[in-house]
C-alpha cells in the first residue's frame, strides 16, 4: 500500500508540471501575437441617392486604409450620420469586406434617414456659399469581434463631400 501512496504524489507532480508548462506555452504564444491596429478612414464621399418622403437614402463611400501587415476582415460598420449637427440617419456597411494588408480599399456604407432633417439642413444652407458639416460616428467590428470606435468629420459642398 505504501508504494501506491508514494507513486501517486509523483504522478500528481508530473501532471501539475505538464499543466504548468502547457499554460506557460499558451500564454507565451498569446504574448507574441501582434495586436491589430484600427483601420483608418482616409476619405469619405457623401452622396444623396434617393429622397422619398419621409425617407432619405445617403451613400457614403469610405476609403479605408489597413495599416496591418495582414488582411483584416470587417464584419460590420455601424454609425450615426450627422449633418450640420443634426442626426440624419443610421449608416451600415452593405456587407462584410476584407481589407488587404497595407492598402486602401473603398467600401460603401448605406445610410437611411429622416428626409425632414436633411431638407431642413438644406433649406438653411440655401443662399449661403458655406459648406455643410457632417460627422460619421460609429464602430468598426472585425470578424474576430474586435471593435474600434471612430469619428470622421468633413464638409458637404455642392458636388460632394470633403474630409
Amino acid at each position: 500500500m505504501s508504494a501506491l501512496h508514494s507513486a501517486r504524489p509523483a504522478a500528481d507532480r508530473r501532471r501539475a508540471f505538464a499543466l504548468g508548462l502547457a499554460v506557460t506555452l499558451v500564454l507565451a504564444g498569446c504574448a507574441t501575437l501582434p495586436r491589430l491596429v484600427a483601420p483608418e478612414i482616409v476619405s469619405a464621399e457623401v452622396r444623396v441617392v434617393d429622397v422619398r418622403l419621409p425617407v432619405i437614402r445617403i451613400d457614403v463611400e469610405l476609403a479605408l486604409r489597413n495599416p496591418n501587415p495582414s488582411p483584416v476582415a470587417i464584419a460590420s460598420l455601424d454609425a450615426d450620420l450627422e449633418i450640420a449637427g443634426e442626426r440624419a440617419g443610421t449608416a451600415r456597411l452593405a456587407g462584410p469586406v476584407t481589407l488587404e494588408s497595407a492598402s486602401v480599399s473603398r467600401v460603401l456604407v448605406q445610410t437611411i434617414g429622416d428626409a425632414s432633417v436633411a431638407l431642413v439642413v438644406l433649406a438653411r444652407s440655401l443662399g449661403s456659399a458655406r459648406p455643410i458639416d457632417y460627422a460619421l460616428r460609429g464602430t468598426v467590428v472585425l470578424a474576430d469581434g474586435t471593435a474600434f470606435p471612430f469619428v470622421r468629420r468633413g464638409e458637404v459642398r455642392s458636388g460632394g463631400a470633403r474630409p
